[in-house]
């Protein structure tokens, strides 16, 4: 079984497309992958769903749910049992996966191994984040991405997956591409406009690429939106990189 949480929720049982129902039943289920291996309560599972919904006999409407989870991810599972993946567990139910059965978990392994080597193996470090981030077909959770009890797993792996791009720029720079880099960083800060860390890594990039004073101009307009978006003056690190710009130190070569 393939767990798929970055972008549309998707399962794939032999490397077939598993029909898991209706919305409210594959939230059940994505719900539950949110916390792989660990017990949510009933309770926490019917207000997380339902919310303020009191229409209905959401009990029962749960237990309705869970059967039909069970029957799409373990369709020959003996009858009236509940199966090896959606278990009961007072008080309430868990999804039994290998966490490695989960994209979103693998994504985080390959992260954190990718950022291991970038100081001693650019290259190789390169290589796994970009394998980390080719793992991405959307937003994560898009599915549920208005959903209340999704947006803090979203915003989690949304900020990761920034962290891992950063990382990988950080690791193509050690390789020597930054003239590759410069359009993609562009198209970055553009998308991020006051994430200083995205600037500076463009700055170098410029800088590298014989063009300083498209370098300074980047670091300008950061400033300009700090300011006045935030009332904020840059880092004192972005402001070292500015000054070593400007007076052109040789340790950014």
């Amino acid at each position: 079984m393939e767990y798929r949480v970055l972008g549309k929720l998707e399962v794939l049982r032999d490397g077939e497309t598993v029909d898991l129902g209706t919305h409210r039943q594959r939230s059940l289920l994505a719900l539950l992958l949110t916390t792989p291996n660990k017990v949510q309560s009933t309770d926490r599972i019917i207000d997380s769903l339902w919310g303020d919904d009191v229409g209905s006999d959401r009990q029962n409407a749960l237990w309705v749910y869970v059967s039909g989870i069970r029957t799409a991810l373990e369709p020959d599972r003996e009858k009236r049992t509940e199966g090896t993946v959606l278990l009961t567990r007072s008080p309430g139910y868990l999804v039994n996966v290998d966490p490695d059965q989960i994209d979103a978990v693998r994504f985080e392994r390959l992260v954190s191994e990718g950022r291991s080597l970038i100081d001693t193996d650019p290259h190789a470090a390169s290589l796994v984040l970009g394998e980390a981030l080719a793992m991405w077909s959307g937003r994560p959770y898009e599915d549920f991405a208005y959903e209340a009890w999704a947006q803090t797993e979203i915003a989690r792996l949304e900020e990761l997956r920034l962290e891992a791009v950063e990382a990988r720029v950080d690791a193509d720079l050690l390789r020597g591409m930054s003239r590759e880099l410069v359009s993609e960083l562009e198209s970055l800060v553009r998308e991020h406009p006051l994430q200083e860390r995205l600037t500076g890594q463009l700055m170098l990039a410029l800088y590298r690429s014989g063009r300083q004073a498209e370098s300074l101009r980047s670091y300008q307009s950061l400033r300009s939106r700090l300011g006045e978006e935030l009332g904020l003056e840059p880092s004192t690190e972005l402001r070292r990189l500015e000054e070593q710009i400007v007076t052109g130190d040789d340790s950014l070569v």
